[in-house]
């Protein structure tokens, strides 16, 4: 990983984890810093439903995945890596936004973490300057991306 993108997932990591709350708020939420690892590893499991309902998302959380599907529809198919650079850098600032603007808690909000966090290996292949990566990592963004009203409303 290039010293651009560790800087990206530094700041990445810093915004989840104020906007986000999920430092105190889980250890109170969940009792101890046990419960609340086996929270995290429980999630790594993968996107589950609300009982066979979706989940509720803040609107901020929703136009933020609309705009980043829209950049994926709008964007030309192209062998110029520096536009899909261009591209993964519009997406990671909508991520970005994203957990910016988190509001959600719960299990709703652990829920979304499982839905954003794959994104990021997504965004670092879409900008790697590798034509093959990027292609497989546009196709399985734009997938992803459509997946979000499986699971949220």
């Amino acid at each position: 990983m290039n010293a651009k993108y560790q800087v990206i997932f530094v700041l990445f990591l810093f915004t989840a984890t104020v906007a986000c709350e999920n430092t105190e708020t889980h250890h109170h939420e969940h009792g101890s810093e046990a419960e609340s690892a086996a929270m995290h590893s429980d999630s790594e499991a993968g996107l589950t439903l609300n009982d066979g309902q979706r989940w509720s998302a803040n609107p901020e959380t929703t136009e933020g995945i609309n705009k980043m599907k829209e950049r994926m529809n709008g964007f030309t198919y192209t062998e110029d890596q520096a536009a899909f650079q261009t591209l993964a850098d519009s997406l990671e600032a909508d991520f970005t936004m994203i957990f910016t603007k988190c509001t959600m808690k719960g299990e709703a909000h652990n829920q979304l973490h499982n839905f954003l966090l794959p994104m990021k290996e997504k965004f670092t292949n879409l900008g790697s300057g590798d034509a093959n990566a990027s292609k497989i990592a546009f196709e399985g963004l734009k997938r992803h991306l459509a997946g979000y009203k499986e699971y949220f409303e």
